[in-house]
């Protein structure tokens, strides 16, 4: 993995679409996210943060900017699906499919964060697992 000594020009042309949800600090915090989100194949904020060569952050800033500061994920999310919905490309269509798929990632240890006990269709029983949702939605030009 290449190290980033600057924003990637496409990223930060993306980014344009939502800096009024930010402070100008947290549009720079931002910015490093979406890139290493963009580059990096190991996706913590460690790593994240360490792929800045050149104006490297404190680690804690950057911890704060997901923990304390106040900006709304929701609205960064309500953004992305706007824009993706005024695409032609991208916006929802009739003849769509959705599919959900729920999978459970069993485990035997108790001191795991977010651990429950949930009923395992695959194996018929209860069992301590992570119960991961998600959502896939696809039609005849994107997927």
């Amino acid at each position: 993995m290449l190290p980033l000594v600057e924003i990637p020009p496409t990223v930060g042309q993306y980014a344009q679409n939502y800096q009024d949800l930010f402070s100008p600090e947290q549009f720079e915090h931002f910015k490093r996210y979406l890139s290493g989100l963009f580059v990096s194949d190991n996706k913590t904020l460690q790593v994240i943060n360490g792929l800045f060569v050149i104006q490297t952050r404190n680690q804690s800033r950057w911890n704060r900017f997901f923990t304390e500061y106040a900006w709304s994920a929701t609205a960064v999310n309500e953004r992305r699906l706007q824009r993706l919905r005024q695409d032609p490309a991208t916006c929802p269509k009739k003849q769509a499919v959705l599919i959900l798929d729920d999978t459970h990632n069993e485990t035997y240890g108790e001191h795991f964060p977010l651990l429950g006990k949930w009923f395992i269709p695959s194996a018929d029983r209860y069992g301590l697992s992570h119960n991961v949702v998600t959502i896939h939605y696809a039609d005849r030009q994107v997927d």
